[in-house]
């Protein structure tokens, strides 16, 4: 079976405000600086359920690291910004890689049931 090489970089832009603030006002680009970690999955093969929680595992994983610290210091309470970054990251990442079973694993992990995505409606049933 053929396997797809590609990488996807998850980026949200509620890391970049953090990022933001935390470069000083004489940087020139900060986008350029943007918090990113690069998601390979060449190795799976998207047909297997087992290869698809595998790769949202890495896209959570990359999510959590590139969204920074979950909680302030002193606190037991997940931060706002993390929780919508995180959310944010996963989302762009599972759009942006545009696999149906992806996509549907994505949505049963959000406990949501309606798919709105392109690659769901381009694929149909045929599961990508």
């Amino acid at each position: 079976m053929m396997k797809v090489s590609m990488a996807i970089r998850v980026i949200s832009s509620v890391s970049l405000a953090a990022a933001v603030s935390r470069v000083p006002a004489a940087t020139a680009d900060a986008s350029a600086e943007l918090p990113a970690i690069r998601v390979h999955f060449d190795d799976l093969n998207l047909a297997s359920p087992r290869a698809v929680a595998a790769l949202y595992k890495r896209i959570v994983y990359a999510a959590e690291n590139v969204c920074g610290p979950s909680l302030a210091t002193g606190s037991m309470i997940p931060l706002d910004s993390y929780i919508d970054c995180r959310k944010k990251a996963i989302a762009d990442a599972v759009a942006k890689i545009d696999r149906v079973n992806l996509t549907r694993y994505y949505l049963k992990r959000e406990g949501r049931q309606t798919v709105h995505n392109a690659a769901v409606a381009a694929h149909g049933a045929a599961g990508g």
